[in-house]
């Protein structure tokens, strides 16, 4: 137990903060050294890495664990020490030694390895970051954050356990993370804000997380030079893994939407509804994260700023629960998602492809709810020529092969396959207006016509002979 009034705390605190400033900066294998060495100020020297001392050291984290669920171990932990150390200061030592093996270990998930930590010494990090959390107790550290930690040691467990063991033990550690949340929103007055951290528990998002290979896949390749997700999602680089997987869960549901637009089998509601409805839960929830909130009582270096909620993910999610509407034909739920959809984030108008797949969108809600006006043919046209002089325009500077690309992974796959549908909504557009005569001497529909041909011109030309069109 350190105590706050010596030299030796400050010197803690302080190499906390450098660790804090690193990770702002980016410099996540400098942050790992400074808080190897914060815990060296406070004499708790890391893991050994393999052999013997490896093995005794989980193995006493996990009899440590059980001891604390029997409370014994959170009883014996919490002991007034001396009349200097009493229990309260006792707690709040464990607090912020808890956050630093916390922070320890969410870096290490992400790939930045420091400080030559094998899987069994990060999973021991992961339970000794629980274990002090639970003896500081809910008066020095939130729920909120307990439950972060609980579910990073899942994680941890899928990445390192073998399937017997992975299963029920992660399965463990998420429900003791999902009943943190549960007390948080109870105890620490929180029940009006949706959690970050909920998407988690959801069983979409469970069999998301349930594929090791996936969560490497995503873990590893979060690091400074990872492939932005703009336009798609309004993320930034994050030092917590669980942001990071939120962000590529949010991909996915988005690529899952798509699937289904693009699908020719029969159209089940209750699958899309499940994930627009989740999807739009996420995106408003970051602007709820509330999830790493400190105790007034301890170190301010562990809070974060707040985000502003996820406005371009929404605008997608809008867009594309609107089009799975029309396609069941239940006009009056597309017209709420069109509400949303025509207040397109001030960002997405630096991307093309977003106002191409836009005012693709635009022509389509035109040709099918807005045929009553007048000039409808005409505004349509209108929005079709803009939507293709976007899209050419996007292919001048960032040239793409839909076959190699659709056939990809991550925010490639997702870009192609929304200009293949804004391609597929312009043809579509098309040839409704090709079905009205538009003035006496016909003259729009030869620029109808020419402009169908153009952008089978363009689609052919960027690697594409073979697609359905689908009105």
């Amino acid at each position: 137990v350190a105590d706050r009034r010596s030299p030796r705390w400050g010197t803690f605190i302080q190499s906390r903060r450098k660790a804090q400033q690193a990770v702002a900066a980016g410099n996540w294998k400098e942050a790992q050294r400074c808080l190897g060495e914060s815990l060296q100020i406070l004499e708790r020297p890391l893991p050994s890495s393999g052999g013997l001392d490896e093995w005794m050291s989980l193995i006493w984290q996990i009899i440590r664990h059980l001891l604390n669920v029997l409370w014994i171990g959170r009883w014996f932990a919490r002991r007034r020490r001396s009349s200097l150390q009493t229990q309260k200061s006792v707690c709040r030592s464990h607090a912020a030694t808890s956050m630093v093996y916390n922070q320890l270990h969410q870096l290490h998930l992400l790939g930045v390895d420091g400080i030559g930590l094998t899987q069994r010494g990060a999973l021991n990090i992961a339970l000794l970051a629980a274990n002090l959390a639970e003896s500081a107790g809910s008066s020095a550290i939130s729920h909120a954050l307990r439950a972060e930690m609980y579910a990073c040691a899942a994680i941890r467990c899928r990445l390192c356990l073998p399937r017997w063991l992975r299963l029920p033990i992660a399965g463990y550690f998420f429900r003791r993370a999902k009943r943190h949340v549960t007390k948080s929103h109870r105890l620490e007055g929180n029940a009006e804000q949706i959690y970050s951290l909920q998407w988690a528990f959801h069983p979409l998002a469970r069999k998301f997380l349930a594929d090791p290979l996936r969560l490497t896949a995503i873990l590893d390749g979060s690091g400074a030079q990872r492939q932005t997700n703009f336009p798609f999602t309004d993320s930034t680089q994050s030092a917590k893994p669980l942001k990071v997987l939120r962000d590529a869960f949010k991909i996915h549901l988005l690529d899952a939407l798509l699937t289904q637009i693009d699908s020719s089998e029969g159209l089940r509601v209750p699958d899309f509804v499940e994930r627009s409805q989740l999807l739009l839960q996420i995106c408003i929830a970051n602007g709820n994260d509330t999830s790493v909130k400190c105790k007034e009582n301890v170190d301010e270096s562990c809070r974060t700023d707040s985000e502003a909620g996820d406005e371009l993910c929404t605008w997608w999610a809008h867009l594309l629960s609107s089009a799975l509407h029309w396609r069941h034909g239940d006009m009056a739920r597309a017209r709420q998602h069109n509400a949303i959809v025509r207040k397109c984030p001030q960002n997405l108008l630096q991307s093309d492809t977003a106002l191409a797949v836009g005012l693709a969108f635009c022509s389509r809600k035109i040709c099918l709810e807005d045929r009553k006006q007048k000039s409808w043919t005409e505004i349509a046209l209108l929005h079709v020529e803009k939507a293709f002089a976007h899209l050419q325009r996007e292919n001048r500077f960032h040239r793409w092969q839909v076959p190699l690309e659709c056939q990809g992974q991550g925010i490639d796959k997702i870009q192609c396959r929304f200009r293949l549908l804004c391609c597929q909504w312009i043809l579509s557009t098309l040839l409704d207006l090709c079905s009205f005569s538009i003035g006496p001497d016909k003259t729009p529909t030869l620029q109808i016509k020419q402009l169908y041909s153009n952008v089978l011109t363009f689609i052919e030309k960027n690697g594409v002979e073979q697609m359905e069109h689908k009105r």
